[in-house]
């Protein structure tokens, strides 16, 4: 089993989830790593935003990065590859994501960790790169219902970066919850729940870009055939985006939470549902 857990680590300030291990069906811990040890090897790697938070000077001055903790989702690849999704945090300028306060900008994003058969890292995603965002992760697209982190609350990992000379609160941008490896193409689909989105990254069995190669969703790169004429088709705020070993249909578990709130955003009711899609990745 593979696990992600919190305890006493490299990390100085919080152990909330700063370890992953493996386990043997005992219950013995067999493999294990953590934040410190990933942190060094992406520095090493030439990776931004992938040193420690500790690290970074009070007030963190712009552009400033670190990577914070794991979170969600650890599995293993069909080679034997491992891979884990981790919270970063960053410093952007003022007023982005339509932030008001003349302060900087704290955002959470998210980063994809690949770990060879001894657990040393072999290929990273960085969701801030470019730090623009990039063409498809526009970073001022912030997210539709406006999640923000102050600690570890609220489905929040720890919040390093946040001081008297930033703003009082991270921007909760994306909130990455799975990973899956799709078997056709060597690439990995990942769901970032507070985009409403399942996005599609050329991981490409570790020689891959990192570019987002499509966004599954609403305002995504893909047109729904709303044949059922449901008012809201889309799900949102969506766990586990699995293709049934590439053969499909891709399945998600919708919970619903953009498409029930209150309009103008969402319909005002509902519940949560599970939903299976048919993708046609060549025409959208």
């Amino acid at each position: 089993m593979l696990a992600i857990q919190s305890g006493a680590a490299w990390n100085s300030i919080t152990p909330v989830e700063q370890l992953i291990r493996e386990f043997d069906l005992a219950g013995n811990v067999v493999r294990e790593t953590n934040t410190g040890i990933i942190q060094r090897q992406l520095v090493a790697l030439g990776a931004n935003d992938g040193g420690a938070c500790e690290s970074v000077p009070n007030p963190p001055p712009l552009g400033a990065g670190c990577l914070a903790n794991f979170s969600h989702e650890i599995v293993r690849l069909p080679n034997g590859f491992t891979a884990a999704l981790a919270s970063i945090e960053k410093i952007f300028p003022p007023g982005t994501q339509g932030n008001t306060s003349p302060l900087p900008v704290d955002i959470i994003g998210n980063r994809v960790v690949v770990l060879d058969t001894n657990w040393q890292v072999v290929w990273y995603w960085d969701s801030f790169k470019p730090d623009d965002g990039g063409a498809q992760l526009e970073i001022n697209r912030r997210a539709p219902l406006n999640e923000v982190c102050v600690s570890s609350q609220n489905f929040c990992g720890p919040v390093f970066l946040v001081s008297s000379a930033t703003a009082p609160q991270a921007n909760e941008w994306l909130h990455g919850n799975s990973i899956y490896y799709e078997p056709a193409t060597g690439d990995l689909l990942i769901s970032l729940r507070d985009q409403d989105w399942v996005i599609k990254v050329d991981y490409n069995n570790g020689a891959g870009s990192g570019k987002v190669l499509w966004r599954l969703g609403l305002d995504g790169d893909f047109t729904f055939k709303n044949i059922y004429n449901d008012p809201y088709p889309w799900f949102s705020h969506q766990h586990d985006g699995i293709e049934n070993g590439g053969s499909g249909p891709l399945t998600v578990f919708d919970n619903g939470n953009t498409r029930v709130a209150a309009p103008p955003i969402g319909l005002g009711s509902g519940n949560s549902r599970g939903m299976a899609l048919t993708l046609d990745q060549n025409n959208m």
